[in-house]
């Protein structure tokens, strides 16, 4: 659940951005981004994730995707 609430925090930050009525602050939007980033990380090894493998696969996928006709 943690995740979810950085990720609303991100989005929140971002929609700020583009209302000049509502405070953004870049150093927050930074702050939640790197927190999130290391709240999957944790998850990733409670899981046991090989999450170097499941991101390689992941951008494998991806490319594969772009080059198809």
């Amino acid at each position: 659940m943690h995740v979810s609430e950085e990720i609303g925090e991100i989005a929140r930050q971002l929609v700020n951005k583009n209302l000049p009525m509502r405070e953004y602050s870049e150093d927050n939007l930074r702050e939640e981004i790197a927190q999130a980033i290391l709240d999957l990380l944790a998850l990733s090894k409670i899981m046991r994730m090989d999450l170097e493998k499941e991101i390689d696969q992941k951008l494998t996928s991806l490319t594969e995707k772009r080059h198809r006709p």
